[in-house]
């Protein structure tokens, strides 16, 4: 461990990332890879067991008030050195969802929806964030029925 410069004398474990996160054997703090393939790649996660498990800081950028056929900008930043964040997913209380950080969403009626995004992070543990936003109004359309007339074919019909 020393030589890749983290603190001798920590419970570190090590899991193979790419073999469903198989353990990896260690020997006094030395890493013990073995039957892998020549030219082939690997991927080892360490983990310092010494410290716990963390989930992601973040903070939920999104408007308390909308109008209904309006999309909304809504994204999630995280805290600057927080825990890396795998997924995010969004519930709108309108009965969609979505997946991303920035995402954009349009409420198609009046009322006050409870939005529940959670964010995943590299140590399993998520962070669950709710926020509350008042959609008023109705949604436009092109529509205009003075517009309206009816079809007339090559018949004349």
């Amino acid at each position: 461990m020393a030589g890749l410069g983290l603190p001798a004398g920590r419970p570190f474990r090590a899991y193979d990332v790419l073999n469903h996160d198989a353990s990896v054997s260690m020997d006094d703090n030395t890493l013990r890879i073995v039957d892998q393939v020549p030219h082939s790649v690997g991927l080892i996660k360490l983990v310092d067991q010494a410290l716990s498990a963390r989930a992601p800081e973040v903070t939920v950028r999104a408007p308390s008030t909308a109008l209904a056929g309006h999309p909304l900008a809504l994204d999630v930043k995280l805290a600057s050195g927080a825990v890396p964040a795998t997924s995010y997913h969004w519930n709108f209380g309108d009965g969609t969802k979505a997946n991303g950080q920035h995402i954009n969403h349009t409420y198609t009626h009046a009322g006050t929806y409870s939005v529940n995004p959670t964010v995943g992070g590299i140590e399993g543990l998520s962070a669950h964030k709710h926020l509350s936003i008042t959609v008023t109004g109705y949604p436009t359309t092109e529509f205009e029925l003075s517009k309206n007339r009816r079809y007339k074919g090559s018949s004349g019909n």
